[in-house]
């Protein structure tokens, strides 16, 4: 009886199902995690009709045909802070995680090639950091919960780029990413019960993907104050490795958590599927000093990983107040790619839609640019961080400070 008891208690409050790598917060439920370089990150990501600079590699390789000369450009996210929110988990109190990085998410550079232009470049795309103990006291039968929590996930893409203008109105480029993701996850979980009774569990994760992404980018210009891009991307996985391990110790009789004292390991060499994505973009010169851009960014489903398609809009704007100062601002979306969460299922992905906003200003000398921005992000869902059928609500915040650099020689 007193087993029933827990177990019923516990299936209400366990958050095993978090320890999963498919609810690292470096983020597998959606695709526009962190802006990339000075420009875009000002305007929103809507870069794909723009591309003229480093960061063209990354949004649009044909738009580095445009590139004036030679120019190298570093961003820097002085700091990225990201927090997700379940409502009402643990006995009513909210569980939050919570991460905060300082990573330079960019660095490329530009110069002429023969008839066009190459380019080197490195993105990190997305990046969590975790490092959270947690303390909950009393509720339920439990005398003290006490979490803690590292997790570390990183992607990073780093290759080469070429462009070339086909005629004064229509270029072509070609991105070919390393792509290289690491995964390195610690949870553990210790319940203190009212009756002296306790269970303990720890959970560690570890992944490492290598994979190729080659993008290929058109640019056109059909009238002399408007451009069109469309880039086309798909990321594919040649090896991965991922080891997962546990351990656990309980004195009750049966454990609830674990079916033995002993440590446990499994491995798997499966792959990961990855979307197509499409990227169409506009932008409009109305001016020298006023420029207007926009972007629809889809992902194909992937009916392996549960994914499903998505389209993201981004809008963003450049004006320059002088030859000295630019102001860039914008608006995004960053959809959730899972089902929408159902009653009466277990085992659902978190589904929660994010809406962000930006705004930069550039200070520019004859022969360099320094830019200051931010984005913030929020979004509200429905999630089911449990192992049972209760859905909870769910909010995610971001907020990004970036500082970048450029520099033509």
């Amino acid at each position: 009886m007193r087993y029933r008891f827990y177990l019923s208690l516990l299936c209400c409050i366990s958050l095993l199902i978090i320890s999963s790598p498919e609810v690292s917060l470096a983020d597998q439920f959606h695709y526009k995690n962190l802006l990339i370089g000075e420009r875009p990150a000002g305007m929103a990501g809507a870069y794909t009709a723009v591309s003229d600079t480093p960061e063209g590699a990354f949004y649009n390789p044909a738009g580095i045909a445009y590139a004036v000369g030679k120019s190298l450009s570093v961003s820097v996210n002085a700091y990225h802070n990201s927090s997700l929110n379940y409502e009402g988990v643990l006995g009513g109190g909210d569980w939050t995680r919570e991460s905060s990085s300082l990573v330079p998410n960019f660095f490329g550079m530009v110069q002429p090639w023969g008839k066009g232009k190459i380019a080197l470049s490195y993105a990190v795309p997305d990046i969590i950091e975790e490092d959270q103990n947690q303390l909950y006291r009393k509720f339920g039968n439990v005398s003290s919960l006490t979490i803690n929590l590292s997790n570390i996930d990183k992607t990073y893409k780093i290759g080469p780029s070429y462009a070339q203008k086909i005629n004064d109105d229509l270029a072509i480029g070609v991105t070919l990413y390393f792509h290289y993701r690491q995964v390195k996850q610690i949870f553990s979980q210790y319940y203190l019960f009212k009756t002296g009774d306790y269970e303990w569990q720890n959970d560690n994760y570890r992944l490492t993907e290598y994979g190729v992404e080659p993008k290929i980018g058109l640019m056109w210009s059909p009238q002399d104050k408007i451009s069109l891009g469309l880039t086309l991307s798909q990321n594919s996985i040649i090896d991965s490795e991922a080891r997962s391990q546990w351990t656990g110790k309980t004195d009750l009789t049966p454990p609830l958590f674990t079916n033995s004292k002993e440590p446990g390991i499994a491995s798997s060499s499966d792959k990961r599927d990855y979307p197509l994505a499409v990227s169409l973009g506009g932008a409009w010169f109305k001016s020298e000093s006023l420029m207007v851009s926009c972007d629809l960014d889809y992902y194909g489903a992937v009916s392996s990983e549960d994914r499903e398609s998505v389209l993201n809009f981004s809008l963003g704007t450049e004006y320059y107040l002088s030859e000295e100062y630019a102001l860039r601002g914008g608006f995004y979306t960053n959809m959730a790619n899972t089902p929408e969460v159902k009653s009466g299922v277990s085992d659902q992905n978190d589904n929660v839609d994010i809406y962000g906003f930006t705004a930069s200003i550039s200070r520019f000398t004859r022969s360099s640019a320094m830019t200051f921005g931010l984005n913030y992000a929020y979004g509200a869902g429905e999630a089911q961080p449990v192992a049972n059928t209760d859905i909870y609500d769910a909010t995610i915040n971001t907020l990004t400070v970036f500082l970048s650099g450029s520099f033509n020689y």
